[in-house]
């Protein structure tokens, strides 16, 4: 009787636990980055973390209470940022960081399932914003011929300079 009393709990609920209703996606992001975040990931990561959220995250969702979240909220606000012109990998890195959150909520009975589960990421589709992205610089040839008589061959810049130009290398690669 106490577990069909239970399921028809979690069923009228829509699988939702009532403890912990009143929390805002918000307040639940600042917790689980002192409590999950501190524990495992090295401060750079946190560092990053803290910036989407205060930057994307808090502003677009964080009125939500996190038992509110769905899953159609989460995939619009993804569609959203992608229309706003972020570049692949930074959507990618979005979504990573509402995906382990909502984990944590879910492994900590803050709610019964992730909402974040199979959130998708546009790719046929053309954002309203383009993507930025850093024009590329060509050295031209003869500028690079000018650069090679001033180091030619037996000078130990020659080969770091060929590499670099010849094999797109960059500075670290070329070094290393």
């Amino acid at each position: 009787r106490k577990a069909g009393n239970e399921a028809l709990r979690l069923y009228e609920n829509a699988g939702r636990i009532i403890s912990k209703d009143s929390v805002s996606f918000a307040d639940f992001l600042d917790e689980w980055l002192e409590n999950d975040c501190a524990i495992e990931l090295m401060p750079t990561t946190i560092a990053n973390y803290k910036k989407t959220i205060e930057n994307l995250l808090k502003p677009k969702l964080g009125h939500y209470r996190l038992k509110s979240l769905t899953r159609e909220i989460l995939q619009a606000f993804i569609t959203d940022v992608f229309d706003l012109g972020y570049s692949h990998n930074s959507i990618v890195s979005i979504k990573g960081v509402i995906t382990k959150s909502l984990n944590y909520a879910e492994d900590h009975k803050y709610i019964a399932y992730s909402p974040a589960v199979r959130l998708k990421i546009p790719k046929t589709k053309k954002p309203k914003v383009p993507t930025r992205s850093a024009p590329h610089y060509f050295i031209k040839p003869e500028i690079m011929q000018k650069v090679f008589e001033r180091f030619p061959e037996r000078n130990p810049s020659h080969i770091p300079l060929k590499l670099g130009y010849e094999c797109g290398l960059r500075l670290g690669e070329v070094f290393g």
